[in-house]
Parts: C-alpha cells; structure tokens; sequence
C-alpha cells in the first residue's frame, strides 16, 4: 500500500473555498451595510430632537445635513438594491461554472496528489478568479452609495459625541456658569511641564471657558505592589475664560512611523492663573485649534440653534453668555486690573490687590 498521500484534503479545501464563494457571492456585506444606514437615517431625527431637548445648542448644521440626506436616500436605496439584484444575477453563472468544476473533483480526491495536482491547481485558479469577480462586482455596488452611507455613519457619530458630552457635563465634578454652554469635549492628558505624562482628564470647550477636568482611575490600595483596589478621581485642575486665550497652536509629533499633530499648546493672559499649558489630545489638535479660535472671538454662536418656533427664548436651550466690562481700576482700593477689558460669561470677579469681588457691568 503507497504512502502518497492523496487527493482528499485539497478537495475538501477547495470545497470549502467554494462554499465561502457561494456565500460572499450573494453580497451579504452589501445587505448588511444598505440595512445599517436605513436604519442610522431613520433614527437621525429622533436622536437630534432628543439631543436638543436636553439642552445642546451647538452644531445647528446637523438638521439641516440630516434631512439633506433623508431626501437624497430613497433613489440611493433603490438603485443600490437594483445594482444588488443585477451584480447576484451576473454572478449566479460564474459561481455554478466553478461549483461544477469543484463537483467533478470527487472523482479524483482518492488518487495520488501527484497525479491530480494539475486539475486541482486549475480549479483553484478559477475559484480565485470567481473571488476577484466577487470582489470587484460588490465593490462597484458599494460605490453607488458610499457616500450616503460615510455621510450617515459621520453624522451619527457627531450626534453620539455631544450625547456624551452632556452625560460627562451632567456628572462634571465642579459647576457650570449659569449662562454657560458646553460645545465640546476631548480625552487629553495635561504635559505638566512639558513632560511626557501628567494628568489625564477631559478638555472641555464651552462658550464661556476652556477647562480641563482630571478624570482617571487610580490605584488606593496596593498589596506586594499589586493594585488592589481603584478608583475614578474627577476633579477640575484649571479653568480659564475664552477671552483670557492669548494664544493657541498645535505641535507636530512623531508617533510612531508617522507624524501626527494632536498636540495643542495653549497661552493665556489675565485673569488667568496660569500662563500656558500643553496638551496631548485624542484627536486632531487644529481641529481643536479651530474651536477654540471660533469660541475666543464669539463666533460660534452663530452655529447656535434656534429656539423651536413658539417658544420662549433660553425655554430650551441656555441663553447666551453675556459679555462683561473689567474696569481699568478696582472701584474699591483703586487698584489696576490685570483683566482689564471685555470677558465672556464672567459676571464677577476679585481684585487682584484688595480681593473683594467686583460685580462687572455689562458691555453694551
């Protein structure tokens, strides 16, 4: 009896091959992906009017991008399901070919793989083929309507990120000004120093302020240096006014193979405490630039929504922050003020010679 091995394994590999073929040749990513926007659409403006309801103001474009997109889907879904059926039915005759090129192979799968190497290298190559035709036809399908498909999976993303930052905002461990709007949030770590590490939080954009809120686990109890027990510290380290940003820049960092700039430096002026900070972001520090930039010079109460028709203003939403004069003197000791000048959302501030609160007036 020879000890050649035989045909049988690389005939049931090539079955299996098949097998899969057959399954990716009904293009059930496309059915998969085509259900997953209509579904993300279909819930877009349930999501918004709830993220409105609890308060967010900003980003007003979503609506309006959300109900563009609502129009535009139905041709984009059926003519996507019309390339569906057409690209299954074009497939349908290249998978039976090779089906029965795999099915003629039970004749061969007790010979010697020697023998039979040459029909089943064939064979392979054509399932091979039939997977690059599988490939290629659900790709052209895709294409039809991927651009509805980013567009829906982008906006429900931008609406799931203000959804948290109202939770974060809700369980925040300080106050919020009462005429104060959050607009964004980012995971970042504080390089006091300039060091490598430091504390790790949340970077919070407001109408109002920039501030900077610790939040991370740490270790409070320690057994033979094993952590034993943790906990979440959440504590606000800084905050500074809008209007006290005297400057703001990103830094190119290598990462890696690649350079990446999630750096965001950060100098302020009075009545700022501190003078500059450096922050490692979970994101593209100039996107984060560019807010920053749009919160100091007030321009981003024009991304603010409006209240819903017959409604009173500030029922729903936050009224905006109020801009405030910091005289050149204290009114009390004479004293000259750092701050001196027009501050966003700040009503009242100390004296930095006699410390008594000075109640600011309104700028006209």
């Amino acid at each position: 009896m020879s000890d050649q091995p035989t045909a049988e394994s690389t005939v049931a590999r090539l079955e299996r091959k098949l097998e899969s073929l057959q399954k990716d040749a009904l293009l059930p990513s496309v059915r998969e992906e085509l259900a997953q926007t209509d579904s993300r659409i279909a819930e877009l403006p349930g999501a918004l009017a709830q993220l409105r309801s609890r308060g967010y103001q900003f980003h007003s474009y979503l609506e309006a991008r959300a109900e563009a997109l609502a129009e535009r889907w139905p041709d984009r879904q059926r003519q996507a399901q019309h390339d569906l059926r057409r690209a299954e039915a074009d497939l349908r005759g290249d998978v039976a070919a090779v089906a029965q090129a795999v099915g003629n192979l039970a004749r061969v799968r007790s010979r010697p793989l020697s023998s039979a190497k040459a029909i089943l290298d064939r064979v392979d190559k054509d399932l091979d083929a039939a997977e690059r035709q599988v490939r290629s036809r659900t790709d052209a399908v895709k294409t039809g309507y991927r651009a509805a498909k980013d567009e829906a999976r982008a906006l429900e993303k931008e609406v799931q990120a203000c959804t948290q930052l109202l939770d974060l905002a809700d369980g925040a461990s300080f106050a919020w000004l009462a005429e104060e709007a959050p607009i964004a949030q980012v995971e970042a770590t504080w390089l006091e120093d300039g060091e490598k590490r430091g504390p790790e939080g949340r970077l919070y954009v407001t109408d109002c302020r920039v501030l900077f809120e610790r939040h991370e686990e740490v270790a409070t109890k320690k057994v033979l240096f094993v952590t034993t027990r943790r906990e979440t510290v959440r504590e606000l380290l800084w905050d500074v006014p809008v209007t006290a940003i005297a400057a703001a820049d990103t830094v190119k960092v290598r990462r890696g193979l690649a350079m990446r700039r999630d750096v965001l430096e950060l100098t302020f002026e009075p009545p700022a405490t501190l003078r500059q900070v450096t922050l490692r972001l979970k994101d593209d520090a100039a996107k984060w630039d560019a807010l920053i930039g749009r919160a100091r010079t007030g321009e981003v109460d024009s991304e603010r929504v409006a209240p819903p028709e017959g409604q009173a203003e500030g029922a729903a939403t936050r009224p905006l922050a109020a801009t405030y004069l910091v005289p050149a003197k204290c009114p009390h000791c004479g004293g000259s003020m750092d701050a001196a000048g027009l501050i966003r959302g700040v009503a009242a501030m100390p004296c930095d010679y006699c410390g008594v609160t000075v109640i600011l007036e309104k700028a006209t």
